[in-house]
């Protein structure tokens, strides 16, 4: 596990972890950014993935055997003997489908991730430009204080820009795990 300690606060975050606070897949190594602003994680990246990718197998599970099993049945394919024709075709369709089904809800894990990190980067940058609107997560504030103290206006916009980047590159079928590493290596750069 790998945490951080915010030294003005005294509070202590846990940082290795995927979507949803769940462990990721490995130990995590970090190095903080400059002036102690981010940490950028090796294994960040494919934890989300992995997180994102688990999450959606088994939310897919017991609904890909359900269809399985009633078109086999379907195709007359559960007794023993001649298989009908094109049955294993449908199958195969049938496991495209599945396959694209879970791809699309592993993309929609990492995009609710994404949509976390812009609501915290948006709070920063609400707080260091004094923006009268509300934050997104009031309940974080001294942990975003903090931040937009340490940093610049410009950075923020850099680090949302990198996660507009980021969604676009999801959205255009780049690898998931391409996607998050360049989106990782941004935030630590900004």
């Amino acid at each position: 596990d790998l945490f951080v300690r915010d030294l003005q606060t005294g509070q202590t975050t846990r940082v290795s972890v995927g979507s949803g606070g769940v462990q990721g897949n490995g130990g995590s190594m970090g190095t903080l950014g400059a002036g102690g602003r981010f940490v950028a994680l090796d294994s960040a990246a494919s934890n989300l993935v992995a997180a994102a990718s688990e999450e959606a197998t088994h939310a897919t599970a017991d609904l890909d055997a359900r269809e399985r099993t009633t078109l086999s049945e379907a195709l007359g394919m559960t007794t023993k003997g001649a298989k009908p024709r094109h049955a294993q075709a449908a199958l195969r369709d049938l496991e495209e489908q599945q396959k694209a089904r879970a791809k699309r809800l592993q993309r929609d894990a990492l995009d609710r991730v994404l949509t976390e990190l812009t609501g915290y980067y948006r709070d920063v940058f609400a707080l260091q430009t004094k923006a009268t609107q509300r934050l997104i997560n009031a309940d974080m504030a001294v942990d975003r204080t903090s931040v937009a103290r340490r940093t610049h206006p410009e950075q923020t916009i850099a680090s949302l820009d990198a996660i507009l980047a980021c969604r676009e590159a999801l959205e255009t079928n780049v690898a998931p795990q391409l996607a998050m590493e360049s989106l990782m290596i941004s935030l630590h750069a900004a």
